[in-house]
């Protein structure tokens, strides 16, 4: 309680299998404040496309993810 806490989320994209197998044990150690911020995605563009356009719009995704995403849209977001 003496300590804000300054994250408000994060997401750990193309983790390798292991990842998930290894928090799923260290989550149980954690207070539910805390895990409850952290999203992990799998390999490939439809993970990262979840992970990243679940907080972040489409208008503020820099191009190369926009790319990486296989938006439809991704020249128009070039600057």
């Amino acid at each position: 309680n003496y300590y804000p806490e300054r994250v408000v989320k994060i997401a750990i994209v193309n983790a390798p299998w292991w990842f998930a197998g290894s928090w799923s044990g260290i989550k149980g150690m954690l207070p539910a404040a805390v895990t409850d911020k952290v999203t992990i995605s799998g390999v490939g563009a439809g993970a990262l496309k979840q992970a990243l356009l679940e907080d972040i719009d489409v208008d503020e995704l820099p191009r190369e993810y926009a790319a990486m995403c296989e938006l439809e849209d991704a020249e128009r977001l070039l600057p």
